[in-house]
This record gives structure tokens, C-alpha cells and sequence, in this order.
């Protein structure tokens, strides 16, 4: 018995040792994937410059905070001027919006929206746009715990109607 039992040790032991080397050599693969990963997204972002135009995508952004302007001034009823705060982009920029009191003689609204687009830390690509545009109110209240949130927002780039006030 005592040689099947000394047989069963090694047998265990290499089975622990065999374990031991793959979870190294995982561990190993994985540090060296993590490596090329950042060379490889730092390559990425000198392609991107070649191929996307970031005005291009700093004026989406912009567009899109015009777009989410007016969809907050119709869906919560608003009549004064305000703005949002920073928003992110699905394109990976970024932008900030404001308005002015809504006309209520012909329901439209002047609105001043900047699109921030950066590729690295040391370059952000700006683009501001600004509309008059039509709004048809869906709410039939305003909520006046929303009034405030519209107007607690500074504003770090570029003038925008609100802070004329």
C-alpha cells in the first residue's frame, strides 16, 4: 500500500504543477495582450486623424444638443431661457446647449449649442452652432422642480444666450 499511496502523491503533484504552469502562461498571454493593446489603440488614434474630419464630429455633437434642447423645452413645457449641462455624443464627442425665453407670439426659441470633439488630451476641436427654431409644446405643465435644474449650469466655452441675461 504504501508504494500506490506514494504513486497517488506524484500523480497529484504533477496534476498542481500542470495547473500552476497554465495559469503563468494565461497570466503571461494576458500581460503581453495588454501591451499590444495600447500600442495598438495609440496607432488607431494616428488613423483616426486620417480618416475622420473632428470638426465633422465636434458639429454632430453640436447638432445634437440643439436637437436635445428643444426636445427638453417641448417635453417639460418650458418658457424661460436655460441651458444643459455637458453631455456626451455617441460619436465620443461631447457638447453643452443653451436658449433663450421662448417667443410666445410665433413659438420659436433661439438656441446656441457647442460640440467638443478631442482625439487626445492636447487637441479639442470646438464647433458652435446656433438656430431659431419652432417648438410644439407637448406637455400641458410645467414641473417646477425641472425650472430649476435648467438654470444652475456655468458655462465654460463660448457665450451663450442664457448668460446674456
Amino acid at each position: 500500500m504504501p508504494f500506490n499511496a506514494k504513486r497517488d502523491s506524484n500523480r497529484s503533484d504533477t496534476a498542481v504543477t500542470m495547473v500552476v504552469l497554465c495559469v503563468m502562461l494565461l497570466a503571461g498571454g494576458i500581460s503581453i495582450a495588454t501591451i499590444n493593446t495600447d500600442q495598438n489603440s495609440q496607432l488607431l488614434d494616428n488613423s483616426i486623424l486620417e480618416t475622420v474630419d473632428p470638426f465633422d464630429k465636434a458639429e454632430q455633437a453640436a447638432m445634437a444638443g440643439i436637437k436635445a434642447a428643444k426636445g427638453h423645452i417641448e417635453c417639460h413645457g418650458l418658457r424661460e431661457n436655460g441651458s444643459l449641462p455637458e453631455q456626451y455624443f455617441v460619436n465620443g464627442g461631447r457638447f453643452e446647449v443653451a436658449w433663450d425665453d421662448i417667443n410666445v407670439n410665433d413659438s420659436t426659441v433661439h438656441i446656441v449649442s457647442t460640440g467638443f470633439f478631442e482625439l487626445s488630451t492636447d487637441k479639442i476641436y470646438a464647433s458652435q452652432l446656433e438656430s431659431v427654431i419652432k417648438v410644439d409644446y407637448l406637455a400641458t405643465y410645467s414641473q417646477k422642480i425641472l425650472k430649476d435644474y435648467y438654470k444652475r449650469h456655468s458655462h465654460s466655452y463660448g457665450n451663450h444666450p442664457a448668460d446674456d441675461k
